[in-house]
């Protein structure tokens, strides 16, 4: 059996140097705390606001990728990153969570297929296209009007390349 927690939202308290290696009160999930419960692996979630405009979203997901990197890789006795199956059942049979990573809102991409490769060179492996606002990819179940009437023309480029 393996146990998956498909979202959690750890990526955006690391800005504040969050050891995720220690029991802590800043946060639901840390290593001690999943590995108690059982948890063999998770999905970070790569949380981008709607309210930023493309460009500040790509460096701000990018900065989450990189600090979530980190934070597993100050913590290697306890995790490992995960990319694959294969990946994670490795790393279960070490006695480590493995830590994929999610993108929530597909912002970050901007209009560049370029864009969702490099994501996707990073780890990312499942992309929410948006969150509680329209963008470049779709409309948002939270505003009362659609804009695109669903997804937007450059949204379902995306989706079918994913």
């Amino acid at each position: 059996m393996f146990v998956l927690d498909s979202h959690v939202d750890t990526p955006s308290v690391l800005q504040e140097g969050l050891n995720l290696g220690e029991r802590n009160s800043q946060t639901h999930v840390d290593f001690v705390r999943a590995r108690e419960g059982g948890v063999d692996g998770m999905f970070f979630a790569i949380y981008t606001p709607p309210h930023m405009d493309a460009d500040d979203a790509m460096v701000h997901a990018l900065k989450l990728i990189s600090l979530t990197y980190d934070a597993v890789d100050r913590c290697r006795d306890q995790a490992a990153m995960a990319i694959t199956v294969e990946d994670a059942l490795e790393n279960q049979k070490k006695g480590l969570v493995s830590v994929f990573l999610g993108m929530e809102n597909g912002l970050p991409i901007r209009n560049s297929m370029a864009n969702l490769h490099l994501f996707h060179s990073f780890g990312i492996r499942y992309l929410t296209l948006c969150h509680n606002a329209h963008n470049q990819l779709c409309d948002s179940a939270a505003p009362a009007e659609a804009k695109w009437g669903g997804l937007s023309a450059w949204g379902r480029e995306v989706v079918r390349e994913c």
